[in-house]
């Protein structure tokens, strides 16, 4: 289970050093991209061991918030998600290389990393929640990273129009 949790960190955190770094450079974007991919490397291995030798993966921790405990659940139906969601988020990482390459989208490209990660961390979430509580934490996650990456492009008006539907 701590191959998923280190799987769900590093989707969170591939964009941060990006902020850190030159917005011109190539160094933020691939940074980001590196830990995509190895966090995407350890989610599918972790999914992977759980359903080759221990079943159901599970990690509990108390926590503050009222309605029980921090609960991460992994088992063979989450497993049938989590491995193509791995794929899909490491290939669009090495594609949004590409696609998203700073020295085009100085103002845009660094925030495009940022949720680009953050919206697949919330993703494994939703997916390993075990408990209400978490699932709608994760899914708010999830709504409010997918907003600002639909409107990554904030100069034109259809987008900030299609973020707001989004909302909506």
């Amino acid at each position: 289970m701590v191959w998923l949790l280190m799987a769900i960190l590093l989707f969170a955190l591939s964009g941060v050093p990006g902020l850190f770094m030159n917005r011109q450079g190539r160094a933020g974007e691939t940074t980001a991209c590196l830990l995509l991919l190895v966090g995407a490397v350890c989610g599918i291995w972790s999914v992977g061991r759980a359903c080759l030798q221990e079943g159901v993966l599970t990690l509990a921790w108390s926590w503050g918030v009222p309605g029980g405990e921090f609960l991460l659940r992994a088992d063979a139906l989450a497993s049938f998600f989590i491995v193509p969601l791995c794929l899909v988020a490491g290939s669009g990482a090495v594609y949004g290389l590409v696609y998203m390459k700073s020295s085009e989208h100085p103002e845009s490209g660094t925030r495009f990393r940022l949720f680009y990660g953050l919206i697949g961390a919330a993703i494994l979430l939703v997916l390993t929640a075990g408990n209400s509580l978490l699932f709608l934490l994760a899914w708010e996650i999830m709504t409010i990273a997918s907003f600002f990456l639909i409107t990554t492009e904030e100069k034109h008006e259809e987008i900030r129009w299609a973020g707001f539907l989004y909302l909506i």
